[in-house]
């Protein structure tokens, strides 16, 4: 699992968010079964993302700025789909639609723009 992480490029850090996203989603629109635990969702450690971050990241990549970003968003993403499953769990869909339609998603996105930023930061200037 470790070597997996750490041989993970950034863009499949990207996609591997967007796949974690998109079972959030499905979870939300009630097509992924009727009950979750919300640490599924809440514990950093539940996602690929969220392991590459505080695993490998967190070892190797923790001088550079973009780092530092990327670790409170995926932490604030995590957080926020720990509430969305609570929201679902207590039968609130409605409000569980709330916040992924709006601070979820804006939270994902500055997510997957602190990894481009990292990217930039890695590749060497010319």
């Amino acid at each position: 699992d470790k070597r997996m992480l750490a041989n993970m490029t950034i863009p499949e850090v990207v996609d591997a968010h967007i796949q974690w996203k998109l079972k959030l989603q499905d979870f939300v629109d009630g097509k992924a079964g009727s009950e979750i635990d919300p640490g599924t969702f809440s514990s950093p450690n539940a996602s690929t993302t969220g392991k590459w971050t505080t695993l490998h990241a967190a070892e190797n990549l923790s001088e550079f700025n973009a780092f530092f970003t990327l670790r409170a968003k995926m932490e604030q993403c995590h957080h926020l789909a720990g509430e969305i499953v609570e929201k679902i769990n207590q039968g609130d869909r409605s409000g569980a639609k709330a916040i992924m339609d709006d601070r979820f998603l804006k939270t994902s996105h500055e997510l997957v723009y602190s990894l481009v930023e990292l990217q930039k930061q890695l590749e060497p200037e010319e």
